[in-house]
Protein backbone atom coordinates (compact mmCIF):
# COMPACT_ATOMS: atom_id res chain seq x y z
CA UNK A 1 0.00 0.00 0.00
CA UNK A 2 2.71 2.11 0.53
CA UNK A 3 4.08 1.90 -3.15
CA UNK A 4 0.59 3.32 -4.25
CA UNK A 5 1.02 6.24 -1.88
CA UNK A 6 4.33 7.30 -2.74
CA UNK A 7 3.35 7.03 -6.65
CA UNK A 8 0.00 9.33 -5.91
CA UNK A 9 2.47 12.34 -4.59
CA UNK A 10 4.68 11.90 -7.07
CA UNK A 11 1.78 12.13 -10.23
CA UNK A 12 0.04 14.96 -8.29
CA UNK A 13 -3.42 15.56 -8.22
CA UNK A 14 -5.39 15.24 -11.62
CA UNK A 15 -7.82 17.84 -12.52
CA UNK A 16 -10.31 16.94 -15.36
CA UNK A 17 -11.76 20.32 -15.38
CA UNK A 18 -8.37 22.16 -17.04
CA UNK A 19 -10.13 23.53 -20.10
CA UNK A 20 -7.14 25.06 -21.29
CA UNK A 21 -4.94 22.53 -22.52
CA UNK A 22 -7.63 20.71 -23.54
CA UNK A 23 -8.58 23.79 -26.11
CA UNK A 24 -4.87 23.49 -27.40
CA UNK A 25 -5.11 19.70 -27.91
CA UNK A 26 -8.32 20.61 -29.88
CA UNK A 27 -6.12 22.63 -31.78
CA UNK A 28 -3.48 20.68 -32.60
CA UNK A 29 -5.88 18.24 -33.37
CA UNK A 30 -7.61 20.39 -36.31
CA UNK A 31 -3.75 21.26 -37.45
CA UNK A 32 -2.90 17.62 -38.91
CA UNK A 33 -6.63 18.23 -41.09
CA UNK A 34 -5.29 21.23 -42.25
CA UNK A 35 -2.47 20.08 -43.20
CA UNK A 36 -3.52 17.69 -45.11
CA UNK A 37 -6.26 20.04 -46.62
CA UNK A 38 -3.24 22.19 -47.65
CA UNK A 39 -1.22 19.20 -49.03
CA UNK A 40 -4.71 18.02 -50.78
CA UNK A 41 -5.01 21.68 -52.23
CA UNK A 42 -0.86 21.64 -53.83
CA UNK A 43 -1.62 17.61 -54.73
CA UNK A 44 -4.43 19.02 -56.36
CA UNK A 45 -2.98 22.00 -58.02
CA UNK A 46 0.22 19.65 -59.35
CA UNK A 47 -1.92 17.07 -60.66
CA UNK A 48 -3.95 19.53 -62.68
CA UNK A 49 -0.66 21.22 -64.21
CA UNK A 50 0.12 17.69 -64.87
CA UNK A 51 -3.32 17.18 -66.52
CA UNK A 52 -3.00 20.00 -68.70
CA UNK A 53 0.89 19.51 -69.66
CA UNK A 54 -0.45 15.76 -70.94
CA UNK A 55 -3.36 17.31 -72.62
CA UNK A 56 -1.33 19.92 -74.39
CA UNK A 57 1.23 17.68 -75.27
CA UNK A 58 -1.47 14.99 -76.59
CA UNK A 59 -3.66 17.69 -78.67
CA UNK A 60 -3.14 19.37 -81.60
CA UNK A 61 -0.77 19.34 -84.87
CA UNK A 62 2.05 19.85 -82.38
CA UNK A 63 0.77 16.85 -80.01
CA UNK A 64 4.14 14.26 -78.85
CA UNK A 65 3.15 11.72 -81.45
CA UNK A 66 3.48 13.95 -84.28
CA UNK A 67 6.59 15.23 -83.03
CA UNK A 68 7.79 11.93 -81.92
CA UNK A 69 6.79 10.52 -86.16
CA UNK A 70 8.57 13.43 -87.28
CA UNK A 71 11.52 12.77 -85.02
CA UNK A 72 11.71 9.10 -86.74
CA UNK A 73 11.28 10.43 -90.36
CA UNK A 74 14.45 12.84 -89.67
CA UNK A 75 16.42 10.10 -88.13
CA UNK A 76 15.92 8.17 -90.93
CA UNK A 77 16.48 11.12 -93.32
CA UNK A 78 19.68 11.67 -91.74
CA UNK A 79 20.92 8.20 -91.88
CA UNK A 80 20.07 8.45 -95.79
CA UNK A 81 21.90 11.63 -96.71
CA UNK A 82 24.79 10.60 -94.51
CA UNK A 83 25.36 7.21 -96.03
CA UNK A 84 24.25 9.35 -99.57
CA UNK A 85 26.91 11.98 -99.01
CA UNK A 86 29.57 9.18 -98.11
CA UNK A 87 28.88 7.51 -101.33
CA UNK A 88 29.59 10.95 -102.93
CA UNK A 89 32.53 11.40 -100.99
CA UNK A 90 33.89 8.12 -101.74
CA UNK A 91 32.87 8.52 -105.70
CA UNK A 92 34.63 12.26 -105.55
CA UNK A 93 37.92 10.71 -103.99
CA UNK A 94 37.48 8.03 -106.92
CA UNK A 95 37.43 10.73 -109.91
CA UNK A 96 40.01 12.79 -107.85
CA UNK A 97 42.48 9.85 -107.86
CA UNK A 98 41.90 8.98 -111.75
CA UNK A 99 42.28 13.14 -112.22
CA UNK A 100 45.95 13.04 -110.37
CA UNK A 101 46.96 9.83 -111.94
CA UNK A 102 45.96 11.30 -115.61
CA UNK A 103 47.76 14.84 -114.70
CA UNK A 104 51.18 12.53 -113.56
CA UNK A 105 50.68 10.69 -116.62
CA UNK A 106 50.55 13.70 -118.99
CA UNK A 107 53.35 15.49 -116.78
CA UNK A 108 55.36 12.56 -116.99
CA UNK A 109 55.18 12.25 -121.30
CA UNK A 110 55.89 15.80 -121.14
CA UNK A 111 58.71 15.55 -119.46
CA UNK A 112 60.09 13.10 -121.61
CA UNK A 113 58.91 15.23 -124.63
CA UNK A 114 61.49 17.48 -123.02
CA UNK A 115 63.90 14.86 -122.39
CA UNK A 116 63.91 14.14 -125.86
CA UNK A 117 64.10 17.76 -127.31
CA UNK A 118 66.86 18.41 -125.14
CA UNK A 119 69.06 14.95 -126.16
CA UNK A 120 68.80 15.65 -129.70
CA UNK A 121 69.65 19.11 -129.73
CA UNK A 122 72.50 18.35 -127.69
CA UNK A 123 73.38 15.54 -130.70
CA UNK A 124 73.78 17.81 -133.01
Amino acid sequence: ARGVLQRRKRFGPIHLDNGGPLGRRQQVKNEPLELQGVRSLRLDLASSRIVNLIRDNLDGTENVFVLRSRQFQLRERKAFLVSRTRAEAERLGERVDAYVRNARAEVDLRGESVTRAVRSGAQR
